[in-house]
Parts: C-alpha cells; structure tokens; sequence
C-alpha cells in the first residue's frame, strides 16, 4: 500500500560551513571532471553538499545549476548509497553543458568513487 519515495533534500546533505572546511583540511582525496569535481573522505554514513563557482554567473544560474546536480545525484544515489562525505564542486563551465552531459559526468565520477 505505502511506496517509498526517495527525498534527498536533507537526508543525506550536510551544509555546515565546518563540516566541508573540515572536509578540505583532512587528507581528502579528489576526482576531476570536465564540470564537475568531487572531494570526498571516507564516513560511516552518506553524506554530501554542492559548491558552484562564483565565476558561475548570477545566483539564479548558480541556484540552477545546483537544483541540477541534486537532481542527477538523487538518481544516483538511488541505485547505491555509499560511505563517503562528498562535496560536489560545480564549475563555470556548467552552464555551457546539455543535462544528459552533465548526468553523464556525474555518473562516471561516481563510479570511479567507489
């Protein structure tokens, strides 16, 4: 009767300025993209948080591109949820890419991460 419907809008996101600048000042480990970037460290649970470039024109594009990355994310992590921290770091480029290029991306980033 009950389905599970998946929101990641809190449940597996950590915006604590703390949190991710502690995340960069441990020995974290990075994987680049064209777009995109991941810095992650080994946790007990899931968590992660999305960076945009300030050199990523106005905050509605910003915003935007955000909105997108949680989105591709959330498909991701539907399919496995792993153990990391992981900030999503969003370039200046990214409002130049289609969405299927960018969930291409972010796929494969992913799959490396584990």
């Amino acid at each position: 009767m009950f389905s599970f419907v998946f929101n990641m809008n809190r449940q597996y996101s950590f915006k604590e300025n703390f949190k991710i600048t502690q995340l960069f000042k441990s020995k974290h480990k990075r994987i680049k993209g064209g777009v995109y970037s991941l810095a992650y460290i080994k946790y007990l649970r899931f968590e992660i948080a999305f960076s945009v470039s300030r050199k990523t024109g106005s905050s509605p594009v910003r915003n935007y591109e955000k909105r997108v990355a949680r989105e591709i994310v959330s498909k991701i992590i539907k399919e496995k949820v792993l153990g990391y921290r992981v900030v999503v770091i969003i370039s200046c480029e990214a409002p130049k890419k289609t969405f299927e290029e960018k969930s291409q991306e972010l796929r494969k980033l992913f799959e490396e991460l584990e």
